[in-house]
């Protein structure tokens, strides 16, 4: 699902807080993770809520000490969302391990997003349906 590759366009974006990325970097190093994982969720929080896609909406943000919660809602009840990944030849089951290395790689593989990480940032995400039914929860903890 495409909406993934937005959300962290978003979330993620160096750009957001900074004018270059070695910058931006550069200050990560400098922060505690519970300070930072408050910088960045106050600052993303101020863009909420986003429409992803047709069906998706990046709904909230908030810090824990030093993880990062997003939820993100699926404007689809879990049947009928279960329905459209069965069109993709799909389960719910085989879509979050999906999800999951989808985040992990997308997290670790930019290097602002990574600095994140090192420093000792925790992402958590919480996806629910339309019902604000939880569908599923994953985390990006490390880039190991």
């Amino acid at each position: 699902m495409r909406f993934l590759l937005l959300m962290f366009l978003f979330v993620f974006s160096a750009n957001a807080f900074a004018t270059n990325n070695e910058e931006f970097i550069g200050w990560i190093k400098t922060q505690t993770p519970t300070n930072l994982a408050k910088f960045l969720s106050e600052n993303t929080a101020k863009q909420l809520p986003i429409q992803i896609d047709s069906i998706t909406v990046f709904m909230g943000v908030f810090s824990v000490g030093d993880t990062i919660t997003m939820r993100i809602q699926i404007q689809k009840t879990k049947k009928d969302f279960i329905a459209l990944l069965n069109e993709n030849g799909k389960t719910l089951k085989s879509y979050i391990p999906e999800f999951n290395a989808m985040v992990h790689n997308m997290g670790c593989s930019q290097e602002v997003n990574k600095a994140q990480i090192e420093q000792g940032i925790k992402y958590k995400y919480i996806v629910s349906d339309l019902e604000f039914k939880k569908l599923f929860e994953t985390y990006v903890k490390s880039c190991d």
